[in-house]
């Protein structure tokens, strides 16, 4: 940012130059760059916010016996805030959250809390690549009839970025209990192409409950794009299984 003296000639300025707009500051007349405003009006920000609003209304309705349930269910089963890690979501946050994963696999709004709670195994998967088809691999039997699979992953990384940042993609798949975990189409839609085998990826992915609000501890990892299933792996049933 430039300061601009003003002379007795012009003692005000107003307006853009080239690439720069003038303004008024504590310390004057300044000569600052112009700023293109983001568009925050992108179909996929705009279902976000709708997604949130109808879940805030659902949210809203619940009597207050099913809003105390979810308090006492974060209490129970505390989840860290993204923000504030030292702090736990509170029962509204829980709801919010975990309902908002389940309708982005359009599944409906869970206001009733199972306290079954089910033995879901922590996830870990990584990646497996075929020319135009890529396959995700886990550490175990993913049990499409009772848990879905939520994963986040970026594109290819150089060998020296240990930080993804704000590189997450959710790739949001059919978790249908024939589903084979083939996600080609799915992160082609996203990144534009498949990641290339031997290039790396940074991946995250947690095990969610269809029948109550409880998921794993998200496992993430820098991953390597492989071309071959490695020794001990095989397909139970129709999903992929690699033995560590």
């Amino acid at each position: 940012m430039a300061l601009i003296i003003p002379s007795a000639l012009i003692s005000d300025m107003k307006g853009k130059i080239g690439g720069g707009v003038i303004q008024n500051t504590q310390a004057g007349l300044a000569l600052r760059t112009k700023v293109t405003p983001v568009n925050r009006n992108t179909p996929l920000q705009e279902r976000s916010r709708r997604d949130t609003f109808n879940l805030q209304n659902e949210w809203l309705s619940l009597t207050q016996a099913q809003r105390d349930d979810w308090q006492l269910w974060a209490n129970t089963y505390p989840k860290p805030q993204i923000k504030n890690p030292t702090k736990n979501i509170n029962g509204q946050q829980y709801f919010l959250k975990y309902n908002d994963y389940r309708k982005r696999y359009n599944m409906t709004v869970l206001k009733d809390l199972d306290w079954n709670v089910p033995t879901l195994d922590a996830l870990e998967v990584n990646l497996f690549t075929l020319p135009g088809f890529m396959f995700i691999l886990a550490n175990r039997r993913i049990d499409f009839l009772n848990e879905f699979l939520v994963l986040f992953m970026t594109w290819e990384v150089s060998p020296g970025i240990n930080n993804p940042g704000n590189r997450y993609k959710m790739i949001v798949f059919d978790t249908n209990f024939w589903n084979n975990v083939v996600v080609s189409t799915e992160v082609t839609s996203i990144f534009g192409a498949i990641p290339a085998a031997g290039s790396q990826v940074f991946v995250k992915a947690a095990a969610f409950s269809r029948n109550t609000a409880y998921w794993t501890m998200f496992n993430e990892a820098k991953v390597t794009m492989s071309n071959s299933f490695g020794i001990g792996a095989y397909i139970v049933g129709s999903t992929f299984t690699v033995f560590p």
